[in-house]
């Protein structure tokens, strides 16, 4: 990992004299998220003022527990009126305690039994906003409507660009239902995989993801099934969020392979990213495919915004012309990968990204061009 996706956000918890077993579970999830809150961010109520003058933190985070919910009304406003938003944190979120919440001036109500998804949800919505230093990752899908695309190859081919040409913390996670090769592909051995993360969704966090991802040596954190395995767990679509969440939390860029099965957890990984590319071939049965892979994204409301067409394996004679498939798909294609097995192979064989032997090629300078048009997306 070339760096840390962001600077970590800064979080207070302040408590009315809880019991110290709460205070570090609340502190674990609060880490979970990849947040920092340091031992004397935990103060009580009566000392939440002199905490806040001391340094701004960038939230505010009140554990109500049990109380009712208007004690934290004066707490509310000094975080308020130090520029902080506050957010409320007690037992089982319902209706009332939200819209009680909100009245009071907080800026959400977490469930403590579910603090880890909630906080990291309310962290993106106030970053969206502008109103905090958090500024989650982006992510990028890469999937097809059939095999043979080269959806594999030109994620990790994107990835790579990435982390060269942002210099940013960037990830490459392989979440297709198909025989998984990212391991085999870039000559790896990870001791814990992604199956381990998946068999523990409702509980990892930053922690245990960062557990899991093998640092590859040319800038790019890998998700990866074992290298024997042919029948991977498929991912259900919480998994994916929660999954998704904590990669935007800690890197700046993450690349998602979700090959060419269409599950309910890739319109979940399609819905959550950025942008998604559908990888497609310049030949009929491909066309037809990818129709209807669009039509099922615009029927589950994917906007055709988020979407953009790269056609691999082009340069090949009797393909069909830009205009065919631009009529045909009713989407213009934003790349064309042009066809190189001879580089490809060499790369599959030895181990190694495209880049070690393919930099200054045409499938180069094309993989280059398709990061840059993206990166500039994210801008």
């Amino acid at each position: 990992m070339i760096e840390q996706a962001h600077t970590r956000t800064h979080l207070v918890l302040t408590h009315d004299r809880c019991e110290m077993d709460r205070l570090l579970s609340l502190r674990e999830s609060i880490h979970g998220t990849g947040s920092r809150c340091d031992a004397e961010d935990c103060v009580e109520f009566s000392d939440l003022s002199v905490r806040l003058a001391r340094q701004r933190p960038d939230a505010v985070l009140i554990y109500v527990g049990n109380s009712p919910l208007s004690i934290a009304a004066p707490l509310i406003f000094e975080a308020t009126n130090a520029g902080v938003p506050a957010l409320l944190i007690g037992p089982k979120s319902n209706a009332e305690n939200i819209v009680i919440a909100f009245r009071l001036g907080a800026r959400d109500y977490l469930d403590e039994t579910n603090l880890v998804d909630g906080l990291l949800g309310s962290l993106d919505s106030l970053s969206q906003r502008g109103d905090l230093g958090f500024i989650p990752g982006h992510c990028v899908s890469v999937l097809s409507a059939h095999p043979g695309a080269g959806v594999t190859t030109i994620a990790m081919g994107l990835a790579f660009r990435f982390a060269k040409l942002l210099s940013v913390s960037t990830a490459l996670a392989e979440l297709n239902n198909a025989v998984p090769e990212l391991a085999l592909l870039l000559d790896q051995f990870p001791t814990r995989t992604l199956t381990d993360v998946l068999e523990r969704a409702e509980i990892v966090d930053v922690t245990m993801l960062r557990q899991a991802m093998v640092n590859h040596p040319d800038g790019v954190d890998l998700l990866m099934q074992a290298r024997d395995i042919r029948q991977p767990i498929p991912p259900g679509t919480i998994a994916i969020r929660r999954l998704l969440t904590l990669l935007r939390a800690m890197y700046r860029t993450t690349v998602f392979d979700l090959g060419h099965e269409y599950t309910p957890s890739v319109v979940e990984a399609v819905r959550l990213s950025n942008i998604t590319l559908v990888v497609l071939r310049a030949d009929v049965p491909s066309l037809h495919l990818t129709r209807l892979l669009l039509k099922d994204l615009a029927e589950n409301e994917v906007s055709a915004d988020k979407l953009m067409l790269v056609v691999n394996r082009s340069g090949q004679g009797g393909e069909l012309d830009s205009a065919a498939l631009t009529q045909g798909t009713g989407m213009k294609i934003e790349s064309w990968i042009p066809d190189a097995p001879k580089l490809v192979n060499m790369a599959r064989n030895r181990g190694v990204t495209l880049d070690t032997v393919a930099e200054g090629s045409r499938l180069s300078r094309e993989l280059k061009s398709l990061a840059t048009k993206l990166a500039a997306k994210f801008k």
